[in-house]
């Protein structure tokens, strides 16, 4: 196993379209350069980007379908919410799950291997 690194979250500096929501963070080792960091996570948040990679992922991106036009591949996936309010969608609870996760864990690590 690899030793932990310090790592920082870092958001853009003056992002040009601000997402929904952020959902994966991107992790940044502290020792990298923030400007560059700054400058890719701009790059990923710029409209025609996110489309892309949301049709490549057919995963709907983080942009707010009513203040910037989406392809019809991305308004036809699965979990896109095209109200913009995200109220469709179903979020965990990490109160509920963080103090079962290691027993969940057991039992699906047994069900895996097929015991």
């Amino acid at each position: 196993m690899s030793p932990r690194r310090a790592i920082r979250i870092s958001l853009p500096r003056k992002p040009r379209v601000v997402p929904q929501a952020i959902e994966q963070p991107v992790p940044v080792e502290r020792a990298a350069p923030l400007a560059e960091c700054e400058e890719l996570l701009n790059f990923m948040l710029e409209p025609s980007v996110a489309i892309a990679v949301a049709e490549g992922q057919n995963y709907p991106p983080s942009l707010d379908p009513t203040k910037v036009p989406l392809s019809d591949k991305v308004k036809n996936l699965p979990a896109f919410d095209a109200t913009g309010t995200l109220k469709s969608l179903t979020f965990a609870d990490p109160a509920y799950w963080a103090p079962r996760f290691d027993d969940w864990e057991k039992q699906w690590d047994r069900i895996a291997k097929g015991a």
